[in-house]
């Protein structure tokens, strides 16, 4: 009997094997992948002062960027999680009764965790956080040493994405929140400092392509 109940574990054990593997693939349905993409955005642009100095937002049409995307099991625990790196060149500024229509543009860059949840087989939501670093290239004006040209800050946002393997189209929704003041807090005056935080919203369109 002993003989018996040896074998028929050893006969089994590949299927048991074979039982846990499809297990595993049912538990963890979103295999690593990565994709890259270019992104088109329209922007809302403005500035948040410390001092109650009236400002508008300013629209900006054009703004471009290239994006890598990798989705991965995030510690075998967390199906849904990836990373975004995005590199971008945009248009930024705002209105103001005193202190003029400011316009520069800005390269930046940001790495986010995007979250993301599928369904359907042809959509998934998409939930993006995290920081972004770049340098205001130029302005429509001259730069003076009163200037910040280096930004920082956080970038996040959320929208659903439409799949076509090999492509991906996403829609989205973000929000750029500088951490670095647009001018130097004395540039107006050394007794009252001015803290000018640029802020943007964008409503992106883009094109992705599964390239593993």
């Amino acid at each position: 009997m002993r003989k018996i109940a040896i074998i028929l574990i050893f006969s089994l054990f590949p299927i048991l094997a074979s039982a846990q593997e499809t297990e595993v693939k049912v538990k963890d349905p979103m295999m690593p992948k990565g994709m890259i993409g270019i992104k088109y955005s329209y922007g809302i642009s403005n500035v948040s002062m410390s001092q109650d100095i009236e400002t508008k937002p300013a629209m900006m049409p054009l703004n471009l960027s290239i994006t890598y995307t990798s989705y991965m099991n995030l510690w075998d625990i967390m199906p849904y999680f990836g990373l975004q790196f995005e590199a971008r060149y945009s248009h930024e500024g705002f209105n103001s009764r005193y202190l003029g229509n400011e316009r520069y543009t800005v390269v930046d860059a940001s790495i986010v965790s995007q979250f993301h949840l599928d369904f359907a087989e042809r959509f998934r939501v998409l939930v993006n956080i995290g920081p972004y670093a770049g340098y205001r290239l130029t302005v429509n004006r001259d730069w003076n040493d009163m200037d910040n040209r280096f930004d920082y800050g956080l970038y996040g946002g959320a929208g659903f994405a439409i799949v076509f393997k090999p492509f991906e189209i996403h829609l989205e929704g973000n929000y750029k929140f500088s951490l670095s003041s647009y001018y130097h807090p004395n540039k107006l005056s050394y007794d009252y400092w001015l803290f000018a935080r640029p802020n943007c919203i964008s409503i992106s369109a883009g094109i992705f392509f599964h390239i593993f």
